[in-house]
C-alpha cells in the first residue's frame, strides 16, 4: 500500500533513468498522467510487460516509469526506466513492491495496483482507471479510445 491518500499531491523525486540522464516527476506535472511502475528487484520481467502495452499507454496519453532497485543500461524501451538505487524513492512511495501508483495530470494519487502479479500487471485495468482520471478532469480532454 502507497499510504497517499486519493487525489493528494504525491511528492515529486528525481532518478537516473537507463540513458543516465535526470528524470524528475515534476517535470511532468500539468502534463500527461503518469503510471510509475514500483517493481523493486523483479524489473525486466514488468519492462517487457509495459513496452508490450506502451502503445495502449501511448493512445491514453499516459507515460509509464519502471522504478527499479536494479540497473537496467540495456533496456531498450521507449519510456523512461529509473535507477533507485538506494531504494529511498521506492521506500518513501510504497510499503512493498511490485505496486503500480496512478497519478492523473496534476500529479495526484488516483489509485495502485499491488503484486504480485501472475505473470502481469493487469495493463487493461490500469489504462481503465487513466481514462476514468482523464474524464474526471473536464478541462483535460479524453483521449480517443481506439
Amino acid at each position: 500500500m502507497s499510504g497517499f491518500e486519493p487525489d493528494s499531491v504525491v511528492p515529486s523525486f528525481s532518478l537516473l533513468d537507463q540513458e543516465g540522464e535526470t528524470f524528475s516527476l515534476w517535470d511532468y506535472r500539468h502534463r500527461q498522467p503518469v503510471v510509475l511502475f514500483l517493481v523493486g528487484s523483479q524489473s525486466q520481467q514488468i519492462i517487457s510487460s509495459v513496452q508490450a502495452s506502451l502503445s495502449r499507454y501511448q493512445q491514453v496519453g499516459a507515460l509509464p516509469v519502471v522504478v527499479s532497485f536494479e540497473r537496467e543500461p540495456d533496456a531498450d524501451v521507449s519510456f523512461p526506466v529509473l535507477h533507485d538505487a538506494t531504494r529511498e524513492v521506492t521506500a518513501r512511495y510504497v510499503q512493498h513492491t511490485p505496486t503500480v501508483l496512478v497519478l492523473d495530470r496534476y500529479g495526484a494519487f488516483r489509485g495502485e495496483y499491488t503484486g504480485p502479479w501472475d505473470p502481469e500487471p493487469d495493463h487493461s485495468e490500469i489504462i481503465s482507471l487513466v481514462l476514468f482520471t482523464e474524464s474526471d478532469c473536464p478541462e483535460c480532454g479524453v483521449p480517443e479510445w481506439h
